[in-house]
């Protein structure tokens, strides 16, 4: 069977499991006693291993097998957590993650994770020294617990004259899909008779939730060395213990057994866990029969509800086309129909326009996506730098299910690993100077997002060693940024913003981490580039807070229409504060620049017409002014006309035109004309 086209779901679910692994490591770093947590690390190796091995990836199958076999002997408790094991698997993870992305880009593994298996083999056959502890062996003679219910079948079985077995299925220890072999034990058993009970549960065999064996009540007709040879005949079975219960049972010892275990608080009986009654196996009610594994196959099972559905991003990308493409239509309906005037065709593009906003909103949460899966990468990478620098570090996230649209999702990651890198290089102190300083030895980050009205803000903040303002201006002196006079004259909040000129850095040597001068340059000009804006407030001594905005989407957003030499712009609403109306006589000229007074704040101002290239605007002894905002960056932009507000779908510009500056993209306008959408930013950062 061909199982190619399946391959994007598996991708998608195999980083999901990753993900989850990662993420449950971090926490059973810190709490190693957390049981739960190393059972679920088992499920997610278990049902990747499965899912690997369907699509024929036998090399990723394999290695997680040896994962899988490492956390089974964690789960049994035959080896102690410590760091060395921890950092082992830590690495085995990233090794996965390189193992699947080469298989799915090329079918095939080229790196050697060799050395790997062989550590992760030494630990899972008890060879490492990492702290082994000797168990005893379970006994393979134990009767399975009865209830009630469950004798009244065996002595009805008993009077009918047929055999009551307990038969102990022991596996190879490196079978890599368990709970398939086990279906195909229970199939054998249907065959032979019926099975009352299996310890381990039904379920906990289909997910594989047991070591190498399992247990079974059956009722057969047959003798026990005909069901020990049938069940022996089945590839990868080692060993097949029956043991005759029937008169054990009828005495009522099989029921005493299992209370005893119960009330001693002993749940290992017939070497597998009792299950809680609510998570017990389903029996049918007319034959008393434990339901069997289903043969779903391992790494199967269904997560999640059936109100989800996958769907290619290509498909969502299409549908937000067609709406923009409606949406212009909308507009180009709604002028014909102020040009008619006819009541009936104003209540028809009433009704169209309320219709056509919702489809709108609906398809712009399609794209909307939580910014979790971005975050979820990061306390990995805290963790990893902050042993890699000798720093005690409590990272904290924040508002992970904050929504934002999908394209800004994909290109805010980087921007957010500069800033995470530099809290931990530069913002937090080691443990001694931060002693010193009066604070606890660990130092606290955190990365929180939230919604802002239109806008997502994301913070990164630390309590460390804040921001030497005054040295930041000598660094800036120092390498040419600006000159001894402009450091003079400014204040601390212009003065901290200098960390996002190209090539600054304070660090005193150059390491993998930072001093190279470059990284938060990329994340100012990044975050520029999708109309947000970052911010930055720090205290010397208590830390270091950066704040980017974002708008929630990219796709269709409110404009400000205007016209510049005859030529109509669209000018993204988030970036304009006001529009004014300016007096000849307000302007005044410093150093060749124009500039207003504004709320006892100076603007400069620029001729839209000539920054871009058209015709110089006349004079005028009135000029209309939108005033932008970029960060902290502000200025006012004359244009001849204000047309009014507009929602606008955002049209990527021709490969063959290139980057033209000063331009985000163009748009269609209800009169079918195109109008470019100015990016304000650019204008900024070019005075």
């Amino acid at each position: 069977m061909d199982y190619s086209e399946y391959k994007d779901v598996f991708a998608a679910e195999a980083r999901e499991y990753i993900q989850s692994l990662n993420d449950d490591l971090l926490h059973f770093e810190d709490n190693p006693e957390d049981s739960e947590v190393l059972a679920e690390m088992f499920r997610a190796a278990h049902s990747l291993k499965g899912m690997a091995g369907t699509m024929g990836y036998a090399e990723l199958a394999d290695f997680t097998h040896k994962m899988e076999s490492v956390l089974e002997r964690l789960r049994g408790g035959e080896v102690s957590v410590t760091q060395e094991l921890t950092n082992l698997m830590f690495e085995a993870v990233d090794a996965l993650e390189t193992i699947l992305e080469e298989v799915i880009a090329t079918d095939q593994v080229t790196t050697s994770v060799e050395d790997l298996t062989g550590r992760l083999s030494a630990v899972a056959e008890g060879k490492a020294d990492f702290g082994d502890i000797d168990s005893p062996q379970t006994e393979v003679d134990r009767t399975i617990g009865l209830d009630e219910y469950d004798s009244m079948l065996v002595a009805e079985a008993a009077n009918r004259s047929q055999s009551v077995f307990e038969v102990l299925t022991v596996m190879r220890s490196d079978v890599v899909l368990k709970s398939v072999r086990a279906y195909t034990v229970f199939q054998v058993f249907d065959k032979l008779g019926q099975v009352v009970k299996s310890v381990p549960s039904a379920e906990e065999l289909d997910e594989e939730r047991f070591d190498d064996r399992f247990s079974v009540l059956l009722i057969t007709q047959a003798d026990a060395e005909s069901v020990k040879e049938a069940i022996m005949g089945i590839p990868e079975i080692v060993e097949v213990v029956v043991t005759d219960v029937g008169s054990s049972t009828q005495s009522g010892s099989g029921g005493d057994v299992a209370a005893e275990a119960v009330s001693s608080g002993d749940t290992s009986v017939g070497g597998s866990e009792l299950t809680d009654p609510a998570a017990a196996p389903a029996k049918d009610a007319r034959s008393g029969v434990a339901a069997k594994p289903k043969g779903r196959g391992v790494g199967q099972k269904v997560r999640g509800s059936d109100k989800f559905v996958r769907v290619e991003t290509e498909r969502l990308d299409e549908l937000i086309d067609l709406i923009g493409e409606l949406v212009i239509s909308r507009t180009q309906v709604a002028e014909i129909a102020k040009d008619i005037g006819e009541g009936h065709a104003k209540n028809t593009v009433a009704q169209l326009d309320r219709v056509t906003t919702e489809l709108q909103y609906a398809a712009m949460k399609l794209r909307m996506v939580p910014i979790k899966q971005v975050f979820d990468r990061f306390p990995r990478l805290v963790r990893d730098l902050a042993q890699e620098m000798g720093k005690q570090v409590s990272f904290e996230v924040i508002g992970e299910e904050t929504e934002l649209d999908r394209s800004i999702v994909n290109q805010v990651a980087d921007p957010l690993v500069h800033l995470l890198r530099n809290s931990v290089d530069h913002g937090l102190e080691f443990p001694a100077d931060r002693v010193s300083a009066g604070k606890d030895e660990q130092g606290h980050l955190t990365l929180a997002a939230r919604h802002e009205g239109s806008h997502v803000v994301i913070e990164v903040s630390d309590d460390g060693r804040g921001i030497d303002v005054e040295r930041v201006k000598q660094k800036a002196v120092q390498k040419g940024l600006i000159s001894q006079e402009q450091a003079k004259r400014m204040n601390p909040s212009e003065a901290v913003m200098l960390i996002f000129a190209p090539g600054f850095s304070t660090a005193e040597r150059v390491t993998d981490v930072s001093g190279r001068g470059v990284g938060m340059d990329a994340v100012k000009s990044s975050i520029e580039v999708l109309n947000g804006s970052v911010e930055v407030e720090s205290h010397l001594g208590r830390g270091t807070k950066v704040r980017l905005r974002l708008p929630l989407t990219l796709a269709i957003i409110r404009a400000l229409l205007v016209v510049v030499d005859g030529e109509t712009l669209a000018v993204p609403i988030q970036s304009i504060r006001e529009n004014l109306l300016v007096e000849k006589n307000q302007i005044k000229m410093v150093h060749g620049q124009p500039m207003i007074t504004l709320r006892n704040e100076v603007l400069p101002l620029v001729d839209l017409s000539t920054w871009l290239g058209f015709s110089a605007k006349a004079a005028a002894d009135t000029y209309s002014v939108i005033v932008v905002q970029v960060g902290d960056e502000k200025a006012g932009l004359i244009v001849d006309e204000l047309v009014g507000q507009q929602e606008i779908v955002i049209k990527s510009l021709s490969s063959v035109l290139g980057e033209v500056k000063g331009i985000a993209g163009a748009t269609v306008l209800g009169n079918g004309r195109v109008a470019l959408i100015l990016e304000a930013s650019a204008v900024l950062n070019s005075m």
